[in-house]
């Protein structure tokens, strides 16, 4: 999961609990899409690798009992998604296999 230091000392990330997990390509390549259109009608269009580490993402709950992904954005170069923990998990959220 990379740079934790956003977390909260003392917090035990095998909890139940909701979540925000940002993911973050390395060097901040826009390796997972381009945004297109104008103000009204912004969007992401998903380059095959974004669309890969989606489906990827989507599969986590298969991966991890007790995981919930409630919502997610798939930007350029990171993404975004808030998941629900909603069974203690053997690993901490910033121990697990989040390769994608």
């Amino acid at each position: 999961m990379g740079n934790m230091l956003q977390r909260c000392k003392g917090w035990d990330y095998r909890e139940r609990s909701i979540y925000m997990v940002t993911l973050i390509a390395e060097n901040r390549l826009p390796v997972f899409g381009q945004l297109l259109g104008g103000e009204a009608d912004a969007r992401i269009e998903l380059t095959a690798i974004g669309q890969l580490a989606l489906d990827c993402w989507q599969e986590l709950p298969l991966r991890y009992s007790g995981l919930e992904l409630l919502e997610w954005q798939v930007m350029p170069e990171h993404f975004h998604s808030i998941v629900f923990v909603k069974k203690r998990q053997v690993r901490p959220l910033g121990a697990m296999d989040w390769q994608l």
